[in-house]
């Protein structure tokens, strides 16, 4: 599970804006034989979660784990033994009010 993260972190940071890094096998996530489990703390779904609570900073006061990634994805899709994530410019989200005639 370890080099999953790894290269995700090595590589993610060289993708162009508007770009996407796909990681596929996923299922062996669950696997201990490969250095996951269900419920394991290496599980590499704890990581994505990590990350979604990264991506979603402005509504916690927890601190940001992982910004290499985190700082510059936009987007995160999972599928069945699949993750996709975007990368971009992450913006501060806005709130604006529609006044009625």
């Amino acid at each position: 599970m370890r080099h999953i993260r790894d290269t995700l972190e090595i590589a993610f940071p060289k993708i162009s804006d508007g770009g996407i890094y796909i990681i596929e096998d996923l299922h062996t996530a669950y696997w201990a034989n490969y250095g996951g489990g269900f419920g394991a703390k290496a599980n590499f779904f704890n990581y994505v979660r990590e990350l979604i609570d990264d991506m979603h900073g402005w509504y916690h006061e927890g601190k940001v784990r992982h910004p290499i990634v985190s700082n510059s994805c936009t987007g995160l899709h999972l599928h069945d033994s699949i993750c996709v994530l975007e990368k971009g410019q992450v913006h501060a989200p806005t709130h604006s009010r529609v006044q009625r005639g």
